[in-house]
């Protein structure tokens, strides 16, 4: 007994140094407000305003569609965080961590805000991500792209075919994640040069 209450006090410790070193290393990369959210770019990529350019049509369009969702999306989520790695949602630092999406379409990455707030919005409920419930919450997030997907005001038979097969392919299974992280690695290692595969 009271080595479990130590495990889980040390654990504790650990994610609370995580993310006092995630946060200052957010304090350092580029970053601007937009609608009382902070858009950070720590990718290292040279392309800062587009990538906030993006974020903030993205922002702008669930603003301007579903001014409720944009209100709790608002209290669930503080900041989006661009990294090598994503999209997910990062409870520690009440952050939608995004890869890449300059060549990716606004409504888009308007979907992928509404997802994980979506996660946001479960994990501060008491709602962890754990394996048992995975599938369950994977679908609530993609019926919520669903219902957002309704407001659009084009019929986007692309984009609504999309996300009615991304429960398809479960990517929140161990096997995917480890090989999506493995893969978010490589990118991440091969985009400033040094990890070059010969």
């Amino acid at each position: 007994m009271i080595r479990r209450l130590w495990a889980t006090a040390f654990g504790y410790l650990i994610l609370a140094v995580r993310n006092g070193l995630l946060y200052a290393y957010l304090q350092a990369c580029p970053r601007i407000s937009h609608r009382g959210f902070v858009i950070a770019d720590c990718s290292g990529s040279d392309e800062s305003d587009a990538l906030f350019q993006k974020a903030r049509r993205a922002i702008d369009l669930i603003h301007d569609l579903d001014r409720r969702r944009f209100g709790r999306i608002r209290r669930d989520v503080r900041r989006i965080v661009f990294l090598g790695t994503g999209p997910q949602y990062w409870p520690g630092l009440r952050a939608c961590i995004f890869h890449d999406v300059t060549r990716t379409r606004t409504e888009f990455v308007a979907l992928t805000i509404v997802h994980e707030a979506t996660h946001a919005r479960l994990w501060n409920a008491g709602f962890r991500y754990h394996p048992s419930i995975r599938k369950r919450i994977e679908r609530l997030c993609v019926a919520q792209e669903l219902v957002f997907l309704e407001r659009l005001p084009d019929d986007d038979e692309e984009l609504l075919n999309f996300t009615k097969t991304k429960l398809d392919r479960p990517w929140w299974t161990r096997e995917e994640r480890i090989r999506r992280t493995k893969e978010d690695l490589e990118r991440v290692l091969n985009s400033d040069g040094s990890a070059q595969r010969e």
